[in-house]
């Protein structure tokens, strides 16, 4: 259980169950003259509600309460850092947030007592309950025809027929009563020597418990203390709940006919022969307990009192105002929700594994330290791309991941690049003697994982909490052999072997506020191999130094909406109008983005387009034709932000929560250019397409995707598709990958996640062969792309598409070949 996210939850519940139980108190108390049943019925719809409250958390608040900071922030402004070689390491100042960015222990402390209190409490009810059934176990049913007789007069005038059970026991020394489904009324032995009238009102007292279903009411009262002991006002409510019943009942035993001072001396004589044996009246609905019985006496023999049963005009409200409340409550969710119209913020990462002889090399070696919440540094774009191009070019350096996506405020977003090692845990012998085969398998992810939630602050800077971690296999141990020794793989080890697989887990998080656009350095996580056996491993020599992995984490903010700010665009339309008081440009009918003509200045520009006649769009196209986009704004954004932007604006408005797969497929100078837009209720495609024409850029349409790419590559139109001439090809069309996110990944990681996936999706478990093959001595391409909801075949169309490779395809497998290979 997560405290930090716990916690916030127990408070907020706890706050509203004291208003609740607060409000039921100054409503009983003034309403004067209330009956026992009314007062009773306000304390448990009060208890009802506590219980309700825990599900309005699933709803979604229509107002919020702005919460102030729990914690104090520390913005970590950007390091200065130098990323040129130099002859030894260089200490440079490195500012990094204190140790208040952690999780306060004391809310752990608070959500662990709580746990156990909760724990303590529903552990005392199962103890009475246990000991209630021992004692049923212990009794008998009632005998004798003169106590029957009573028994049956009394249960028809309380309505009760036959449901409960009527036992007597040695071991009681009062009437009691228990049980929600099939009630049990216990009387003790000596209940056969009292009088008629003695007995009846005792069975008077019980029965109408049972009538009133008190048991289920104690019930949802003792749950409430539970879930909330650590509200006294629970506490006081469930007591005065109890009182309440026992009350109502005194009055329906003194509506039947019974003598108040006769009654009242039942329960003084029941008391003094209970004496100091007595089980507690939270669990079984006792007779009389010492602690109730002045207030019961004093009302009993109050002939002003008010004993009305309760009225159906009385339940009805009583409802309706539980109802009232708790959909307030639901209404009223206290912290901050995502609003997903607002600010988006993008996370970009970097997982570089770097030698130490690299890193002093390239003059960085405070970078594989082991720095206070694993913060390295906090740097600008500027010094970020002075030290990984500096990473980049060096020996020794490795990039294994560049992971990107694009989230909410206050939503954790998981970025995984992984594959699945399947390997087996358990083994029984085989046939020939001395080898054994595998029995029981396990899956283990192996790769890069990024968890990250970031949220916006209100003086612009963003609060964030990252959790980067990278497992990786280092190979098997042979359990048979007499030395413990690593191999790089289960095929350099004897047949028949059991094999047990090493594993290297390297994981940080950390909290940190930092300036939007900066990144956040994170080092100190040096590789640790995993001791499986008990003996030590014998590690291969292979003059490898120490390893350590470093994680560079940037986020952005991009807004949809901003201030407004003069627009330049390059635009035709059927027709436009300019409100010089307002500045604000509307086109309307055909609108096109034209970069050859004539400049139109405004300081807003609005868009209302409508479909043209000659256009037939079909797959993508179609479906992003009929999405609109009711107000979008970029300013000075990236070709890679407002793509990214777009398509999670796309799933969000996508009635099946789909959306389109966007692809750039461009230079780097088309990439870096500046977009600047202001549209309204236009459809997604246009939007698409004015995006694509102000980076001077063409977009095509497919079944499954819009893609944005050079004029000249793309004049042909859509990616040329692959006949499907073999059986792979056709499972290939068959498996539909359902996300995917690659961020300047080698071209051979793609292929092989590629490949990875499709055996777990296929029901089969077959999957589709990828083959990859690449110019020897050529440096692979880098793949960044997203897709969602694509078959595996389209999938590879486009990857081929931005490698300049051709997909062939036969009977067995998949195959990305240069397109000078024949």
């Amino acid at each position: 259980m997560n405290a930090e996210s716990v916690f916030p939850v127990l408070c907020e519940l706890l706050l509203k169950s004291g208003i609740i139980l607060t409000l039921a108190a100054l409503m009983i108390g003034l309403w004067r003259g209330a009956s026992a049943a009314s007062r009773h019925l306000v304390w448990l719809l009060a208890l009802a509600a506590l219980l309700a409250l825990p599900l309005t958390k699933m709803a979604a608040p229509l107002w919020t309460v702005e919460l102030g900071a729990t914690t104090t922030r520390t913005v970590v402004p950007p390091t200065p850092v130098t990323a040129t070689p130099v002859v030894s390491a260089s200490t440079i100042p490195v500012v990094v947030p204190t140790a208040s960015w952690s999780l306060p222990p004391w809310r752990t402390v608070v959500v662990f007592a709580w746990l156990v209190g909760v724990t303590a409490v529903l552990g005392h009810r199962l103890a009475v309950g246990l000991r209630l059934r021992r004692l049923r176990r212990q009794s008998a049913p009632l005998a004798g025809e003169p106590a029957q007789s009573v028994a049956r007069l009394v249960a028809a005038e309380c309505g009760l027929a036959d449901r409960f059970e009527l036992r007597l026991a040695p071991t009681c020394r009062v009437p009691l009563a228990w049980g929600v489904w099939r009630p049990v009324v216990l009387l003790p032995d000596a209940a056969l020597a009292w009088p008629e009238h003695r007995l009846a009102a005792a069975l008077c007292h019980e029965f109408s418990h049972i009538r009133r279903r008190d048991c289920l009411a104690r019930l949802l009262a003792q749950t409430a203390c539970a879930l909330y002991w650590m509200n006294p006002l629970v506490w006081l409510a469930a007591r005065r709940l109890r009182v309440a019943q026992e009350q109502a009942c005194d009055d329906l035993v003194l509506r039947s006919g019974a003598s108040a001072s006769d009654y009242a001396d039942l329960l003084v004589e029941t008391v003094r022969v209970l004496g100091g044996h007595r089980l507690s009246a939270r669990h079984a609905l006792a007779m009389a307990q010492p602690s109730t019985l002045e207030e019961r006496v004093r009302a009993i023999v109050d002939e002003r009192r008010n004993r009305a049963p309760l009225g159906r005009g009385a339940l009805a409200a009583g409802m309706a105002a539980a109802v009232a409340v708790i959909a307030t409550s639901a209404l009223a969710q206290i912290g901050d929700k995502p609003d997903p119209k607002g600010p988006q913020i993008v996370i970009e990462a970097k997982f570089v594994e770097i030698t130490e002889d690299a890193a002093n090399q390239a003059g960085v070696k405070w970078l594989l330290g082991k720095p206070e919440a694993g913060v390295s540094a906090v740097v600008t774009q500027q010094q970020f791309d002075s030290i990984f191009k500096v990473l980049s070019n060096g020996a020794g350096v490795d990039v294994l991941a560049t992971p990107r996506v694009t989230t909410l405020p206050k939503q954790r977003a998981t970025i995984q690049i992984v594959r699945e090692f399947v390997y087996p845990t358990e083994w029984e012998k085989d046939k020939k003697p001395g080898t054994w085969k595998p029995k029981a398998f396990e899956t283990k992810n192996v790769g890069t994982m990024l968890g990250v939630e970031a949220a916006i602050t209100n003086d612009g800077t963003l609060d964030l909490d990252v959790e980067p971690e990278v497992v990786e296999f280092l190979g098997f141990i042979d359990l048979d052999s007499s030395k413990k020794k690593l191999l790089p793989s289960a095929g350099t080890m004897p047949a028949g072997h059991r094999t047990q697989p090493v594993f290297s887990t390297r994981k940080i998080k950390s909290r940190i506020t930092i300036e939007p656009g900066t990144t956040v350095i994170l080092g100190g996580m040096a590789r640790e191999d995993s001791r499986g056996p008990d003996k030590p491993v014998e590690k291969p020599k292979t003059g490898k130094t120490e390893r350590h992995l470093v994680v560079f984490v940037t986020a952005k903010i991009i807004k949809p909406v901003v201030t407004e700010k003069s627009v330049t665009i390059n635009m035709t339309s059927d027709s436009q109008t300019y409100d010089k008081s307002t500045g604000v440009l509307t086109a309307s009918g055909n609108v096109r983005i034209e970069t050859p003509q004539a400049v139109i200045q405004a300081d807003k520009v609005v868009i209302n387009p409508k479909p043209s006649a000659s256009d037939a769009p079909s797959g993508a196209a179609l479906k992003a034709a009929k999405i609109m986009v009711p107000h979008v704004e970029f300013q000075e954004a990236s070709l890679a932000d407002v793509a990214g932007f777009l398509t999670f604006k796309s799933r969000e408005l996508d009635p099946d929560k789909k959306g389109i797969n966007i692809i750039v497929h461009a230079p780097k100078e088309a990439q870096a250019a500046k977009i600047t837009l202001n549209l309204r209720n236009v459809p997604l495609l246009d939007a698409v397409r004015y995006a694509s024409n102000v980076a001077g850029l063409k977009m095509t349409t497919t079944e499954n995707a819009l893609m944005l790419g050079p004029a000249q590559e793309l004049a042909a139109g859509t990616p040329r598709p692959i006949a499907p001439t073999g059986a792979a090809a056709e499972k290939a069309k068959r498996i539909v990958m359902p996300s995917m996110e690659f961020v300047e990944a080698p071209l051979s990681a793609v292929a092989e996640f590629l490949a990875a996936k499709s055996r777990e999706l296929d029901p089969e478990k077959v999957g589709v062969n990828i083959i990859l093959q690449t110019p020897s001595g050529a440096k692979p391409p880098a793949i960044t792309l997203a897709l969602r909801n694509i078959p595996l075949l389209e999938a590879l169309s486009y990857i081929a598409q931005i490698a300049n490779m051709d997909l062939t395809a036969d009977g067995h497998a998949l195959r990305l070949e240069p397109k000078t290979a024949k």
